[in-house]
């Protein structure tokens, strides 16, 4: 899965299990893109395990 700046996606709190209905915008900074958490701004991280 790739993202995109300016992509909604769901993102991961810090217990790093998955958010129903929390959505972030993705956002891009020092070449990587990541979401952004929606109500403060921060960076979260999403789950990128395999399998």
């Amino acid at each position: 899965m790739t993202f995109e700046p300016g992509d909604r996606v769901k993102y991961i709190g810090g217990t790093t299990s998955f958010i129903e209905n929390l959505y972030g915008t993705v956002v891009e900074r020092d070449g990587y893109t990541f979401p952004l958490a929606p109500e403060d701004s921060v960076p979260v991280e999403w789950d990128d395990r395999e399998g």
